[in-house]
């Protein structure tokens, strides 16, 4: 698929954004992991490999709250580096929303 590269200025920090199955992992730097909240989240890198888990599938927010398509279920189409928390996030088929690895969960249809 596409790369892109994206440069934040106001962090002044480079930011790889890499989708589908061509994701690669990328550490946070001191500075960056210094600015997370340590008890919000798990390792950085478990934060990357269940967001990488959860492309193709449909999630749904924890709290059960609808997306900015409006929608309560979307389908993960990649993963990102969230510019603005620093975390792992998901991008959507739906819209073009980013949200938090640690906010979702995989949606399963209970009949």
């Amino acid at each position: 698929m596409t790369n892109f590269l994206i440069h934040s200025t106001a962090k002044s920090s480079t930011i790889l954004i890499k989708q589908m199955e061509n994701i690669m992992y990328t550490p946070l730097s001191v500075e960056q992991s210094q600015k997370i909240k340590k008890y919000n989240v798990d390792s950085d890198y478990e934060s990357y490999q269940r967001a990488h888990s959860m492309i193709g599938f449909k999630v749904i927010k924890g709290s059960k709250r609808p997306f900015k398509s409006t929608l309560i279920v979307n389908t993960c189409k990649g993963v990102i580096r969230n510019p603005y928390t620093n975390l792992w996030g998901i991008t959507f088929e739906e819209d073009d929303s980013i949200v938090d690895v640690k906010q979702v969960k995989i949606y399963t249809e209970t009949v």
